[in-house]
C-alpha cells in the first residue's frame, strides 16, 4: 500500500509541476508576445517620426533660405525689401502620437532625448512664428511694410527713421526666426543620422 500511496503522490506532484510549468510558459509566451507587439509599435512610431522629420527638414531648408535672404535685404537696405511671411509648414503629429510609455520604453534613451529636444525646438519655433505673425498683423507694427512701397517717395529724414525702425525691430526678429530654423535643422540632422 505504501508503494501505491507513494506512486499516487508522485503522480500528483508530477501533474502539479506540469500544470505549473504550463501556466508559467503561457505567461512567459504572453509577455514575450506583448513585448514584441510593443517593440513593433515603437518601431512604427519611430519610422513615422523619421518620415515627419525628413519632410520638416526639406520644408525648413527652403524657408530658411528665403528668410536668410530677407534678413540680408533688411540689414542692407530695408526700403528694397518686399516681405511676405513664409512660415515653414512643419508637422509634429507623429511625435504627438508617439508620446507613450511604450515608445519611450523601447527606444534608445539617447535617441529619444535627441528627438524630444528637436521637437522642443519645433515648438519654440512655432510659438515664435505665431507671436511674430501676431505682431506683424497689428497696425502699429506692420506700418513699416506699408512704408516699403512708398519708400521711394520718402524724404531723407523719413527714410533714415524707417531704416532705424527696421534695424531695431525687423532685423532682430528675423535673426531669431532664422536662428531657430537653423537650430531645428541641426537637431533634425542629429536625429536622422
Amino acid at each position: 500500500m505504501s508503494s501505491s500511496k507513494s506512486n499516487f503522490w508522485l503522480s500528483q506532484l508530477r501533474e502539479l509541476l506540469l500544470i505549473t510549468f504550463s501556466i508559467l510558459l503561457a505567461f512567459g509566451l504572453n509577455a514575450w508576445y506583448a513585448n514584441h507587439q510593443e517593440r513593433s509599435q515603437a518601431e512604427a512610431y519611430l519610422a513615422g517620426i523619421e518620415e515627419e522629420l525628413a519632410a520638416n527638414q526639406i520644408e525648413l531648408t527652403e524657408k530658411l533660405e528665403y528668410h536668410q535672404q530677407l534678413l540680408e535685404i533688411l540689414r542692407e537696405d530695408p526700403a528694397k525689401a518686399r516681405m511676405t511671411l513664409r512660415p515653414a509648414n512643419i508637422s509634429n503629429v507623429a511625435w504627438k502620437l508617439s508620446e507613450t510609455a511604450v515608445f519611450r520604453k523601447h527606444i534608445d534613451p539617447d535617441l529619444y532625448k535627441r528627438i524630444a529636444t528637436a521637437y522642443q525646438t519645433h515648438e519654440t519655433l512655432m510659438n515664435f512664428v505665431e507671436t511674430a505673425s501676431d505682431m506683424m498683423s497689428e497696425v502699429n507694427v506692420i506700418a513699416p511694410f506699408y512704408l516699403l512701397g512708398a519708400a521711394q517717395n520718402m524724404e531723407d529724414q523719413e527714410l533714415e527713421a524707417f531704416y532705424m525702425m527696421s534695424r531695431q525691430g525687423w532685423v532682430p526678429m528675423f535673426e531669431t526666426w532664422t536662428s531657430l530654423e537653423q537650430e531645428y535643422l541641426e537637431e533634425i540632422e542629429g536625429v536622422l543620422e
